[in-house]
């Protein structure tokens, strides 16, 4: 085993056994306050003992339940910037962002977000969004792809930033482009996002992140932002990429950037969204009765 490594422990009858954290020597149990050294708050881990062969030794016994260990991915009392989970104690909640941190950059994304769907609504209240009109273009579609694309590039960059994140060393530039931001697929689970366009029933769902890959072209992979790339960098022979359906799925993007960083229910009444699913072990954890305010980490990336 190296480093420091986080388990929580219950039984079969979901009778709670703590917190532990677990280093090469020892295991202690998250409490408030001071913990002493001693069971069945603390056991020694020794050569070769996983965290259930140590754990075992001190609560096994003819009359104990069978327990559940569970290693946990995150810290117990802290979330990552910019980084909506459930925590463990309402494991079926709708995600959020515990610390309450960065509110004044979430308010200011909400403010943008309202924007632009004020702007889609303008827009399909004369470009009916159905059928053929779906693929329809023109200059007001084009300006609101751009801002939209540029919205959930500013997203990006700022949950990448306020984690800390460095490239690798073998890069050309340190500029950073889709190869970096894909990343966030799986932290924020983007994928398993849904939005259903609430004042369109008709519309099948979106799910602008779903085919987003490190297998090929990372730009390609997002039709959307693909179309974005094109209609700014040439419009003249591009100009039919910027559809209403392309501008429906940036604005869908930004609503799910902005719910996957501060939690849902966020943001305007727009889209209806299908949340993703994170395991138990990756929830946020504080130990039962803690009053203590969760602390900010870093995402390793």
């Amino acid at each position: 085993m190296t480093g420091t490594r986080y388990f929580r422990a219950t039984n079969a009858q979901g009778g709670d056994y703590g917190i532990w954290r677990m280093t090469k020597t020892f295991a202690i149990r998250f409490k408030e306050g001071s913990v002493a050294r001693k069971p069945p708050d603390f056991f020694d881990v020794l050569p070769g003992d996983t965290f259930e062969t140590a754990f075992l030794r001190l609560h096994d016994g003819p009359n104990v339940l069978p327990f559940i260990l569970q290693e946990l991915g995150t810290i117990p009392g802290a979330v990552f910037r910019r980084i909506a989970r459930p925590t463990y104690d309402l494991p079926s909640a709708i995600l959020h962002n515990t610390s309450g941190a960065y509110s004044t950059e979430l308010a200011m994304s909400a403010g943008q977000l309202a924007a632009l769907t004020d702007r889609l609504d303008a827009i399909c209240g004369v470009v009916h969004p159905k059928g053929a009109n779906l693929h329809a273009f023109g200059h007001e579609i084009r300006s609101l792809l751009i801002l939209a694309c540029t919205e959930v590039e500013a997203q990006w960059k700022a949950i990448l930033a306020a984690n800390r994140y460095q490239p690798g060393k073998n890069r050309q530039s340190d500029r950073w482009n889709t190869s970096d931001y894909v990343k966030l697929k799986q932290v924020l689970r983007l994928g398993e996002y849904r939005a259903r366009p609430t004042h369109f029933p008709w519309m099948r769902e979106l799910d602008p992140f779903s085919n987003w890959n490190t297998s090929t072209n990372t730009t390609k992979s997002l039709a959307w932002y693909d179309a974005y790339n094109a209609v700014k960098h040439d419009r003249e022979a591009n100009f039919a990429e910027g559809t209403l359906h392309r501008a429906f799925e940036a604005v869908a993007a930004c609503h799910i950037m902005y719910v996957s960083q501060g939690g849902y229910p966020r943001g305007t009444p727009y889209f209806t969204l299908t949340r993703p699913l994170f395991a138990p072990e990756e929830h946020y954890f504080r130990p039962a009765g803690s009053s203590a305010p969760w602390k900010l980490a870093l995402y390793k990336f």
